[in-house]
């Protein structure tokens, strides 16, 4: 209670308040309002698509994952979903700073991709003293770390960023599951092999490397 969590995802989710509400009803939450839910852009826009993002039918799974996630952690946190204009990391970064400037005091990204070129003004977006930057680690395991050089393009041997970056706490994959009552039942490490390590498995597992 008292915390509002900053959920960071590229594009709109036109149906993310009552897909939470649908969760809220499963496990006997209160219903979320405009008190307890709040969308916006990367500016910090309410105002509905075009002037916001457009939708995205792989993002609005995310992010429904991620939404759930924090609800079924924190019945009484205040969600703040904020929504960058594409996956670019300018506007991921953008997103993020907005996050912390709307009263974010943590801010959650569920994303991640080779490491990049250190780039001091999207580096800064993920260092906010005070405030916890948590991002994914990848989902494939060590093939986080050699998966990314199977399209010949982009190189191996590269941990996920912003996840790698020394000012955010790194968070590996686990799989929550809960009581009908909303109680935790039990929680572990996402941790069978990746796609890279079994030859084209769905499963997962968190990602690591060498920054």
């Amino acid at each position: 209670v008292g915390q509002t969590v900053g959920i960071v995802d590229a594009y709109n989710d036109p149906t993310a308040l009552s897909d939470l509400n649908a969760f809220d009803t499963q496990y006997g939450l209160a219903a979320d309002t405009t008190s307890t839910f709040v969308k916006v852009s990367q500016t910090g826009s309410t105002v509905l698509f075009p002037s916001s993002p457009p939708a995205n039918d792989d993002w609005t799974v995310e992010e429904s994952l991620d939404i759930d996630a924090v609800r079924g952690l924190c019945h009484g946190c205040k969600i703040l979903l904020v929504e960058a204009n594409s996956t670019s990391e300018n506007d991921l970064a953008t997103a993020v700073n907005e996050a912390v400037s709307l009263g974010a005091t943590v801010v959650s990204n569920s994303y991640g991709g080779p490491e990049p070129t250190p780039n001091q003004t999207i580096d800064a977006a993920y260092n906010h003293p005070g405030i916890p930057i948590l991002a994914a680690t990848g989902d494939d395991g060590w093939g986080s770390w050699d998966f990314f050089n199977r399209d010949g393009v982009d190189p191996a041997n590269e941990p996920n960023s912003p996840s790698s970056l020394g000012t955010v706490v790194a968070v590996g994959g686990t799989t929550l599951e809960l009581n009908s009552d909303a109680t935790r039942a039990s929680e572990s490490v996402w941790n069978d092999w990746g796609p890279a390590d079994s030859g084209g498995t769905e499963d997962g597992a968190t990602g690591g490397g060498c920054s």
